[in-house]
């Protein structure tokens, strides 16, 4: 069996989230999934608890017995995320909140309420080049991409300045196991089932088309 995966990863460029209910699975509706490119960096760190450690000394304060156990599983992933646009839909799925409407058009945010804070998380996947040594990786005759997601995600607006630069959204963020997303979006799936894994990628021969806007999730 080839190992495909011998490729590196350059650049990010799309975003998808996709709205959960209450059990996990992907929430259905006309406003439940969200493609970007606004993403500017995406930062994860898994989260693993200590090995277990156990020790004793002797008499004369010297160690006499030492066990580590093996490692440990990841049962989280601390995620930070910056987007170069103030783009309030997008904010509003990620971070919970409201986005305020004009003659139907979006035109601001709202700060999360207890009403309107997002308990139930997103899906979250993001899309990278995969590079061979010089040049571009295929998949079929395609242009490859990396394809990183994680099940479950919340989400909350993190500090942010205003000064003589660009402006960017920071968000923070936490990842958590969620086995009741299985594959993913039914239109456009990845090839296995996560199970209880936090965080997963796969080699892909595409990336979704972003769009300034909610669209509707099957």
């Amino acid at each position: 069996m080839a190992n495909s995966t011998c490729a590196a990863t350059l650049k990010v460029c799309a975003l998808r989230a996709i709205r959960l209910n209450a059990a996990g699975d992907v929430l259905a509706g006309a406003s439940s999934l969200y493609v970007s490119d606004s993403l500017m960096l995406l930062g994860h760190t898994p989260v693993t608890p200590d090995r277990e450690r156990l020790e004793q000394l002797n008499g004369c304060g010297d160690q006499c017995v030492l066990y580590i156990g093996p490692p440990k599983a990841v049962e989280s992933d601390d995620l930070t995320m910056t987007l170069c646009s103030l783009d309030a839909e997008l904010t509003e799925m990620l971070a919970g909140g409201s986005v305020i409407t004009e003659s139907y058009n979006t035109t601001g945010y709202l700060a999360p309420t207890d009403s309107t804070i997002n308990e139930d998380g997103v899906s979250l996947e993001i899309w990278t080049i995969a590079w061979d040594g010089r040049q571009r990786k295929l998949k079929a005759g395609q242009p490859a991409w990396w394809r990183f997601f994680w099940p479950k995600t919340t989400w909350s607006v993190g500090a942010t300045t205003f000064e003589n630069a660009v402006g960017s959204l920071p968000l923070v963020g936490k990842a958590e196991p969620n086995s009741t997303w299985t594959v993913g979006l039914t239109a456009d799936p990845i090839p296995v089932a996560v199970g209880s894994s936090v965080y997963g990628y796969w080699l892909d021969d595409g990336l979704p088309t972003a769009v300034c806007g909610y669209q509707a999730a099957a």
